[in-house]
This record gives structure tokens, sequence and C-alpha cells, in this order.
């Protein structure tokens, strides 16, 4: 007999509900439609599953996933039918809710989030990374210049790039 499934409230985590048995609707068929889009802004309240398709999204196209896709898809309508696009790219997920809320410290603490993440984007990829292209980042001092060098050198690299932000209202709300 199959134990019931959890209602894991507040988990944002999509890996961690698929191996935890927890209860997910199946919506992943939405993904052949977000793939006809070129960009895609999702603006809902808090608490309308915003991360959680961050979560969705990354472990789906984020190429360090791919080895975990019948494990974390198998069974939904994506996995049964997955799209040329599942698992090709590097993945940068930025999250700004940990950006200070201060207006006196925000510029300095985005610029500092931001530049972490992007090293820390380019130690992980530095593989999969044309030559050269993670010590330029790492050579690189604001977050403006290292996302700059990042996107300028895999122009005609073939590399995919897909760029999620998360929690973009956390520090603005308060600023304005």
């Amino acid at each position: 007999m199959e134990t019931m499934k959890q209602i894991m409230y507040g988990v944002t985590d999509f890996a961690r509900i698929r191996t935890e048995n927890g209860y997910f609707v199946d919506r992943t068929a939405l993904i052949r439609e977000l793939e006809k889009t070129s960009y895609a802004m999702f603006l809902r309240p808090r608490r309308f599953g915003k991360s959680l398709l961050c979560a969705i999204l990354q472990a789906y196209y984020d190429s360090d996933y791919a080895g975990r896709f019948e494990a974390l898809f198998g069974g939904l309508d994506i996995g049964r039918e997955p799209t040329g696009e599942q698992g090709k790219y590097l993945w940068l997920h930025f999250n700004f809710s940990a950006v200070e809320k201060r207006a006196d410290r925000v510029e300095s603490s985005f610029d500092a989030y931001s530049c972490d993440v992007i090293d820390e984007f380019a130690a992980r990829h530095a593989v999969q990374l044309p030559a050269g292209v993670a010590a330029a980042i790492r050579d690189r001092r604001t977050c403006h210049e290292k996302l700059n060098a990042l996107t300028t050198k895999l122009m005609g690299s073939g590399v995919r790039l897909y760029v999620c932000i998360d929690e973009y209202d956390n520090f603005t709300n308060t600023i304005l």
C-alpha cells in the first residue's frame, strides 16, 4: 500500500517534494508553452509558487540535474514527453531575498550577493565553460562586470545559459 502523500507547505525544493513523497499538482505540461517564449516573467502575489516554479525549471533545464530526470519527472506529464531543451543549460539562479533591505545598504549588498552568485556559478561550471571564462569572471570586480564577462564570452560558444531571478521584489518593496 502506498503511503499517503504529505502536503509540504512552504517547501520550494522540487527535488525534495518528489523524493520525499510530497503532494504535487502536475502542471509540467506548461513547460512546453513556456518554451514558445523568448523571455518569461512571472509576477504573482506572495505564496503563489514562484520559487517552486524556479526549482521545477532548474530541475528540468539544468544540466546538473540531467542524470536525475527520471527520478524527478517520472510519472509527470513532461517526464513522459520531454522537450529537446531538457538538461541543456547551465543554470544561474539569483534569489534576492539575501539582499539587505535597508536603503543605505541595498546597492552594496546587491553587488556583493550577485558577485558571490556569479563567482560560485563560474567555479561550479568551470569545466563546461569555454576556456578562460571562469578566470575572466573571477578577475572582474563588480557584478555588472562579471555578468558582462559571462554573457559576452558565451556568445557564439554554443554554451546555453538559463538565468532565473527569484525574490526580485524582496528589497524593492521596502525601498519603494
